[in-house]
């Protein structure tokens, strides 16, 4: 089988190093792998391993292609080898191979004629690029702000919500009643109004995180939107 090449991205440091795979198995287990590699590598790359698997889609089209037409051509020269030079069927065994193929009623030409063009790989138009781009650079941003969260248990982030809103209405009135800042500052042993500005200045500083990279998300979209060629394509790409 022909080598071809991937980008495998180390799943602790995200470092990549080119490899050769030689089955789809292997393949698949490189993009899962690529996937959910952190952190998260460049658009480059991940376009890279993209069109790779294009490519990987179109080789195995043309090994089947390959095989088709040795089938075929196997066919064609059964027919051949059970015709003299005047086309008349000189088998006398009726179970051979070339008995069953003159009894197709098809000549070689008409055998030979049913293989359908051969494949060729053609490189994706940018407008097909564009949904592959935008679905990338999504990723991306989730991933950005997914380090931050993953410092934190999940019923944790489930209460930021909850400790800001009772942490800027305490506030704004101290007679508020705070049940959830109450528990984590007794637990915590630390005063209740340095709790709530605690909260709050993270709730501040991770608004500012996901606005930052909402407005970078919505910058490369707007890129892409616009890419009208691959010159384009490969300006957002290398930023």
């Amino acid at each position: 089988m022909e080598q071809s090449y991937f980008y495998h991205a180390d799943p602790d440091t995200g470092e990549l190093t080119l490899r050769v795979f030689t089955d789809r198995k292997t393949f698949d287990d490189v993009i899962q792998v690529f996937t959910e590699c952190r952190p998260v590598v460049s658009l480059r790359k991940h376009l890279e391993l993209w069109l790779e698997s294009e490519r990987w889609a179109w080789f195995e089209d043309h090994q089947a292609w390959l095989a088709e037409q040795a089938e075929l051509e196997a066919r064609a020269e059964a027919v051949e080898r059970a015709r003299d030079d005047d086309g008349q069927f000189v088998s006398d065994d009726p179970d051979t191979s070339e008995n069953e193929a003159y009894q197709g009623g098809q000549s070689p030409d008409q055998i030979r004629a049913q293989l359908r063009p051969e494949p060729e790989y053609v490189e994706p138009l940018v407008t097909q690029l564009k949904p592959v781009l935008m679905s990338l650079i999504n990723r991306q941003s989730e991933h950005a702000l997914k380090f931050i969260r993953d410092q934190y248990p999940d019923y944790e982030q489930l209460s930021w919500d909850k400790q800001e809103q009772q942490a800027r209405a305490w506030f704004l009135d101290k007679t508020t009643e705070t049940p959830l800042v109450d528990a984590i500052a007794n637990a915590r042993g630390i005063d209740k109004q340095e709790l709530c500005q605690r909260i709050i200045a993270k709730a501040n500083a991770y608004e500012s995180e996901v606005g930052a990279v909402i407005g970078e998300r919505q910058a490369l979209e707007d890129r892409v939107v616009e890419a009208e060629d691959w010159s384009r394509v490969l300006e957002i790409i290398s930023d």
